[in-house]
This record gives C-alpha cells, sequence and structure tokens, in this order.
C-alpha cells in the first residue's frame, strides 16, 4: 500500500515538474486563433494521447477533445465551442469565430510513454475600436463658464479603449475648472465587447476662439490613434470696448463726406449702432 502510494507521489511530482509555463496568444476577433500544443520540444509519432481541456472558476474541469495515436480526434459536446473547434497535425488548437467568452486558459495533455505533459495557453482576444463619433457637439460656449463641448465616442473594442482629448493637438489634462473630463465605459451583455464614451466640459477664454479641439482613441490593437474631425466654437461674450475709427483721409475740410466706423470686441459682432453727435441722435444702424 505504501509503495503504490509513493509511487503515485512520484507520478505527481513528475507531472508537476513538467508542466510548461503559460504562453500567451492573442487572437482576433471573430478571426481563427491557434493554439500551439507545445514549443516543439516533442516529436509527435513518440505521443500516445493528446487532449485539450480548461478549467473553470469553480474548479471544474472541462474536456474539449481526445485524440490518440491510432483514432482521429474527438470532441466532446462542449456548448460554447460547437462547431468551431478543429485540431491540426501537430496538435495545436484552433478555434474558430473568436469570442471575448473564449479568454481563458486552455490546456493541452500529452501522454508519452509513462510521462505526461502540460501545456497551458492563455488565450487573448482583440477587438480594434470604430472610429470616433462626436456627439452632443455645442454650438456657442459663454466666457469663463465651465461649458460641455462635445461627447466622443467609440464602440466594439476589447480590452478597453482610451480616449484623449486635445486642443490644438495638446492632450488636455482635467483639473476641475478649467477641463473637466468625464468617461463613461458600458460592456455589451452579449458579445462582452466594450464602449467608451467621454464628455468634455472647458472654461473657455477669448483666446479659444479659433482653437481646434478633437479627440483620439488609443487601443493596444492600433499601430495610430483614431483622430476625430477638429471643432472649433463661437464664444459667447459681450461688449469690453468700442472705439470709433475715422477712415477718411485726413485733413477734412468744410463740404467733405466723412466714414466714420465703429469697433466693437464682443462676439457675436452687434447688428445696431447709435451715431451721436454731442448730446443729440445722429443715426441708427442696423446691419442685417
Amino acid at each position: 500500500m505504501w509503495v503504490i502510494a509513493f509511487s503515485a507521489c512520484v507520478l505527481i511530482m513528475s507531472l508537476l515538474d513538467q508542466v510548461s509555463g503559460h504562453r500567451i496568444i492573442v487572437g482576433k476577433y471573430g478571426e481563427t486563433v491557434e493554439l500551439p500544443c507545445n514549443k516543439g520540444g516533442i516529436k509527435l509519432e513518440d505521443v500516445i494521447i493528446a487532449k485539450w481541456k480548461y478549467t473553470k472558476d469553480d474548479g471544474t474541469i472541462v474536456d474539449l477533445l481526445k485524440k490518440s495515436k491510432s483514432q482521429d480526434a474527438s470532441f466532446y459536446p462542449v456548448v460554447e465551442y460547437e462547431g468551431r473547434l478543429s485540431l491540426t497535425k501537430d496538435l495545436s488548437l484552433q478555434i474558430s469565430q473568436a469570442k471575448i467568452a473564449d479568454q481563458k486558459t486552455l490546456t493541452c495533455t500529452v501522454v508519452i510513454g509513462t510521462e505526461i505533459f502540460e501545456y497551458p495557453v492563455q488565450v487573448t482576444i482583440q477587438k480594434a475600436p470604430s472610429p470616433p463619433t462626436i456627439t452632443y457637439q455645442a454650438k456657442m460656449i459663454e466666457l469663463g463658464k465651465l461649458t460641455t463641448l462635445a461627447e466622443c465616442y467609440t464602440k466594439d473594442a476589447n480590452p478597453v479603449a482610451n480616449i484623449t482629448w486635445l486642443k490644438d493637438c495638446i492632450p488636455l489634462v482635467p483639473d476641475g475648472k478649467v477641463v473637466n473630463i468625464i468617461p463613461s465605459v458600458q460592456t455589451d451583455k452579449d458579445t462582452g465587447l466594450s464602449s467608451t464614451s467621454s464628455k468634455l466640459e472647458f472654461t473657455a477664454t477669448k483666446a479659444d476662439m479659433n482653437a481646434k479641439f478633437t479627440c483620439a482613441i488609443q487601443h493596444e490593437s492600433l499601430a495610430s490613434d483614431l483622430v476625430s474631425a477638429p471643432m472649433s466654437f463661437s464664444i459667447d461674450y459681450p461688449t469690453g470696448k468700442v472705439s470709433l475709427q475715422v477712415l477718411s483721409a485726413v485733413p477734412i475740410k468744410e463740404g467733405d463726406s466723412v466714414t466714420l466706423k465703429c469697433v466693437t470686441d464682443g462676439n457675436p459682432p452687434l447688428t445696431s449702432y447709435n451715431f451721436h453727435i454731442g448730446l443729440s441722435l445722429l443715426i441708427i444702424l442696423i446691419i442685417n
């Protein structure tokens, strides 16, 4: 009895010593991902039995397929992988139409002689986000008041996409006063893909009248950012300065026609002006 127990212990220790470290495979959403069974250290003709399996969060082991030296691969009825699994000649597991739910560690177990080898493979599925969509874009903003400029939105990504706001190509850093950025992430319960939105609140000055605002989407699957079309905003502020300019050539003689121009700095521009000589109203000019 002691000999049997000791032999079992030796077998377990042998198995533990021959479990390879995790290999990470990154697959693309909706495409076929291939999981290698080993790193090339075994000869396929020596393999007696090969199996693919994974372990659930509760510890339950789920067998996916088994192949023996004398028989073709047989697949177990696992609903989530139904019709999506295949085994290559080198014992690699192929999963077609990759889903976010496929993100887990799957293990290839091979029996060679009296030895058992295990090769765990961690599967990660990537999905590039959609180009940015701009919504709730303000038409005019008030000077010195924290105002929502726009909301940037991207969808169907894995992992979660990041959104950055820029003003004149310089990233904006939220401080709660001049810049406030409100991010939000939602995950589709059916696909597992995420949608990210980001609302930009900004306190404008007169210098921001011609500024170009953009939002950029960053994601590890992208070689470069996805950038929105630039946005400009009209800033509403009252007239602070009024000046009267003489456009006619000087010196001015009696009987000459004189052109006067009233200049203001408000936005939007004024639509009516009153011209006075002394205390008397000279003319009311309305600009359509």
